[in-house]
């Protein structure tokens, strides 16, 4: 992996380059917030922010509602990584108004995903589970794979106010659905929640299942 994204990196970083060299601004900011999610992914997240929050000012020089959009919405995802629920949440807002603005249902998806995981971190798994529904509901709309994402947030929400079964439904729902080939890790992580789920039951043959699947 590390190899990947020091070729993606570099590739990023002559581009940037590049569009500096042309007066390019628009693809220089999208250049840049491209290289803040590429650190991001590898975990170096104050990087991330800085280019982000450079990013950010540029897409507001250009008014470019799409780019500042997106450029929010990585600000919130790197103040999830932190904890920074105030912060990640008046992100995820700025993001979501924008993207409603220009009507972007994927985007909208992802900052109500968001908005729920900043408030299943504070606690509050009602207010948790009614984000991770309606983000679902879009998802589920525009027909993406996305959709399983928040649908295991919601399962992991749903069942840590101890409704066993119905967490248990959507996990299954999960398995029936998702494309192992491109999303093992999700897949892992739906198992080990069924395991949870049939030991919370006693449900042995099922923990023994999933355990089986989770090793295949």
């Amino acid at each position: 992996q590390q190899g990947r994204f020091d070729r993606s990196r570099e590739l990023l970083e002559e581009a940037r380059d590049a569009y500096a060299a042309i007066n390019a601004p628009l693809m220089l900011a999208q250049c840049i917030q491209d290289l803040s999610k590429a650190h991001r992914k590898v975990g170096n997240l104050a990087l991330a922010r800085t280019l982000s929050e450079e990013a950010l000012t540029r897409f507001e020089a250009l008014g470019y509602s799409s780019g500042l959009a997106r450029a929010q919405r990585s600000l919130a995802v790197l103040d999830l990584f932190s904890k920074d629920w105030e912060s990640s949440r008046a992100h995820f807002t700025k993001a979501l108004t924008l993207y409603e603005r220009t009507g972007n249902p994927l985007g909208q998806h992802k900052c109500l995903n968001g908005l729920a995981e900043v408030a299943r971190g504070l606690g509050n798994y009602e207010t948790a589970e009614t984000g991770y529904r309606r983000a679902l509901e879009i998802a589920q709309a525009i027909g993406t794979s996305e959709r399983l994402i928040p649908e295991l947030n919601l399962a992991l929400t749903i069942l840590r106010q101890g409704r066993i079964d119905e967490a248990q439904s959507h996990l299954e729902n999960i398995i029936d659905n998702v494309d192992n080939a491109n999303r093992t890790g999700l897949l892992g992580g739906t198992h080990v929640c069924l395991i949870a789920t049939a030991a919370l039951k006693n449900d042995l043959p099922q923990s023994v299942l999933s355990f089986h699947r989770l090793l295949h």
